[in-house]
């Protein structure tokens, strides 16, 4: 009978291992994100300086699901390198009434794995000075180790979000509409 209970014993934490779920935190110092746009004067792009967000992940040994995830962007950390288009930026992302970009993941569409390495069709909503929107977005990565590491592009216009492309000298130097957001997350 002991022997019964013991192997039952064994038996259930080896499925619960096999089944673990996780809440894995980004590790800033090893992430970025970026964003590029272009004006009629030339191509810029923006540092994304502080952000945080975590992934909620179930994994086993044959596959990884993701069932939940949120990144937070504080706008007053975009950087260009430029002091004058910073302020334009604050300016035209209106960072005092909202201080942060969000992402929050709602579900998966699609997933492909290979081993350790995914492709995900992801539907999240994305907020941008108080304007959120459904956005579809694919996210390579990889799972290894007790790390996750996702990357993508999203691109989206400004105007979709109610944000009116910077400008300066009067309106003869602005920025186009389009943007491109690069990121590059690890979690632990």
């Amino acid at each position: 009978m002991m022997k019964q209970i013991m192997i039952l014993g064994l038996l259930f934490i080896s499925v619960t291992f096999l089944n673990a779920q996780e809440k894995l935190v980004i590790e800033a110092e090893k992430s970025s994100i970026t964003i590029e746009g272009t004006s009629t004067l030339h191509d810029w792009e923006i540092e994304v300086e502080e952000f945080n967000g975590y992934a909620e992940i179930k994994f086993n040994s044959k596959e990884i699901q993701i069932h939940g995830g949120e990144i937070v962007c504080e706008v007053a950390s975009f950087e260009s390198g430029k002091s004058r288009m910073n302020k334009e930026v604050y300016k035209a992302m209106e960072v005092e009434d909202y201080p942060e970009v969000t992402f929050s993941y709602v579900r998966t569409e699609d997933i492909v794995q290979n081993n350790n390495k995914l492709t995900v069709n992801a539907i999240g909503e994305l907020t941008i000075a108080g304007t959120t929107r459904t956005i579809n977005t694919t996210i390579t990565g990889e799972y290894r180790d007790g790390l996750l590491k996702l990357e993508g592009t999203e691109h989206f216009e400004m105007s979709s979000y109610g944000v009116e492309p910077p400008s300066v000298m009067f309106g003869t130097i602005k920025s186009g509409d389009k943007l491109s957001i690069k990121y590059s997350f690890i979690f632990n």
